[in-house]
This record gives C-alpha cells, sequence and structure tokens, in this order.
C-alpha cells in the first residue's frame, strides 16, 4: 500500500497582475493503492493557490507549461500553510480507512439477554 496525491483539476484565470494564464485553485486528492493505479480509498480537497504578488515573481509559470509536479508542490505548500497540516491530515486519514480494511476491529460483543 503507499499514499499518493493527483491533482485532478488546476482553475485559471485569464490575467492577474499583469500575468495571463494563471492557476488560481486545485483539485487535489490524496489516495492509497495497491499498485494497480486504482484509488482504493480517497479523500479530496479544492484549494486556493498563493497567488501574492504573481505579477513580480520571476518564477512564474503560466498554466501551458505546468508540471503535475510543479502542481502538486504548489497545492501541498498551500495545504500547509496554515494552523493546521492539511496533508499531514489527509494522509492520516487514507491511513486510518486502510488500517481499518487490512486490521478491522471487532464488533464488541451483544450484551447477554440475561445481564
Amino acid at each position: 500500500m503507499s499514499i499518493s496525491w493527483k491533482i485532478l483539476k488546476l482553475e485559471t484565470v485569464p490575467s492577474l497582475e499583469g500575468q495571463t494564464d494563471v492557476a488560481t485553485t486545485s483539485t487535489i486528492v490524496c489516495y492509497w493503492d495497491y499498485g494497480d493505479g486504482k484509488m482504493s480509498y480517497r479523500t479530496q480537497k479544492v484549494v486556493g493557490l498563493n497567488c501574492d504578488n504573481v505579477g513580480t515573481d520571476p518564477n512564474f509559470v503560466d498554466y501551458a507549461n505546468i508540471t503535475e509536479a510543479q502542481a502538486l508542490t504548489w497545492t501541498k505548500a498551500a495545504l500547509s500553510d496554515g494552523p493546521v497540516d492539511l496533508v499531514a491530515m489527509m494522509e492520516a486519514e487514507v491511513q486510518a480507512a486502510h488500517d481499518s480494511v487490512v486490521n478491522p476491529q471487532p464488533a464488541p460483543p451483544a450484551p447477554v439477554p440475561w445481564a
């Protein structure tokens, strides 16, 4: 089992601060798979990307030239930028779901009728 990440969608605006085709929002999924490429359990978030000072950013990349690796880096940075690390939270959720399938907890015994 491995935890994986995938960008499902990027949304853009035509222009922002003098730049064109600016990615502003990302839909990301964190999931586990068993090596068959299928998402066995997944959690998904829509994330606003950091567009602060995009007009003066020397490393700006327009939509047509964004790689999935860049989109993942930007999106995970946005998820981690706050009081709660949402990357860790999403990975923990996926791990817990996996663990509950692989090592299910037995149901508590039913009470006896004479108790």
